[in-house]
């Protein structure tokens, strides 16, 4: 069995030059194959993988970039992502029950103390309400400026506008 997480809609693929790991909470009575898929990988035989082995209780799970390693031994190489599969392992004989729950994914910064940076910042977000609309809806920027770029993209991650 195969639990698919894209990261953004549609044919969108994520930048996350700027982290270093991946990291969820997973229960899992099989190993699971997580497999990391780049915008660049057309050849599911030579995916970026690692195996998680069985844990009988929820596990928070941190997993460096470098960590995934395809057949040829080629590691992750700052390559867009377009999501994650996890990948449960049976013995490919006979049926195995399992049990799987996979949550929390989040993308995460780790400095080499392995210690939180804590800073005190106020950040304003782009918004607009109602979300999703139908037809017409304000857009509220975080400050005033004199232009901007707005794409909106539909839940297909199709482009529905770009204007300047």
């Amino acid at each position: 069995m195969n639990i698919f997480r894209n990261i953004l809609p549609g044919e969108l693929a994520f930048d996350a030059s700027s982290y270093s790991t991946v990291g969820f909470y997973m229960h899992n009575t099989l190993d699971v194959e997580v497999v990391l898929l780049t915008e660049s990988n057309t050849d599911w035989q030579n995916r970026l993988r690692l195996k998680i082995p069985a844990n009988s209780s929820p596990t928070d799970v941190n997993i460096y970039f470098d960590d995934f390693v395809n057949t040829l031994g080629q590691k992750y190489n700052n390559e867009k992502i377009k999501g994650l599969v996890f990948s449960v392992q049976g013995n490919y004989q006979s049926f195995q029950p399992f049990e799987i729950s996979v949550s929390n994914v989040v993308f995460k910064t780790v400095n080499t103390l392995n210690a939180p940076i804590f800073e005190k910042v106020l950040v304003k977000k782009m918004y607009s309400y109602p979300n999703p609309c139908t037809a017409v809806t304000p857009l509220v920027l975080p400050k005033v400026m004199e232009s901007a770029n707005v794409k909106i993209v539909d839940m297909n991650g199709r482009i529905i506008k770009d204007k300047t």
